[in-house]
């Protein structure tokens, strides 16, 4: 049975603050999922939702959102806002530069898809958030203990010019 209100409450105290930041951007993330079929807003949804359209070279129409594929994007979506904020937290400071980390996990998803075989496509890019730290430390092996993440968000935001305007 998961754990209750009050049992996370009061396991928050004793969390490191990277935990806590992980669990605070869940928790936003849950929060702010849009609903309908309008297009997200000015979150890490929206961002994610632009870096797949924009990697994909695609735009996806609003009613994208209420197929299959759009419903498994919002929820799986938490996995890449988890992922970057629990390793990444100089990045998500920042909107461009979170979309174009989130540009630059797709593509590494991609990558994983295409030496699999298997075929790409919005749904299927979606089903592999879950696995993004796996894949990430296929190509980085021991990056995220070592601390070293920060390295490659350096080197990926190095590549082209980003800043918030």
């Amino acid at each position: 049975m998961p754990p209750n209100k009050d049992q996370i409450l009061a396991a928050l105290p004793s969390l490191s603050q990277e935990a806590l930041q992980a669990i605070k951007t869940a928790a936003e993330g849950l929060l702010n999922r849009g609903q309908g079929n309008s297009p997200p807003q000015n979150n890490s949804l929206a961002w994610l939702y632009e870096a797949l359209q924009a990697t994909l070279g695609v735009r996806y129409g609003p009613a994208w959102l209420e197929s299959p594929a759009g419903k498994r994007f919002r929820q799986a979506s938490l996995y890449i806002d988890v992922f970057l904020s629990a390793h990444f937290p100089e990045v998500v400071k920042s909107r461009t530069a979170t979309t174009a980390m989130m540009r630059w996990i797709i593509e590494m998803i991609i990558k994983d898809l295409n030496k699999r075989d298997i075929v790409i496509g919005a749904g299927t890019i979606t089903q592999q958030f879950s696995r993004v730290r796996t894949i990430f430390e296929n190509e980085f092996p021991g990056y995220i203990n070592s601390g070293l993440a920060s390295k490659i968000a350096e080197h990926i935001l190095e590549r082209e010019p980003y800043s918030d305007v």
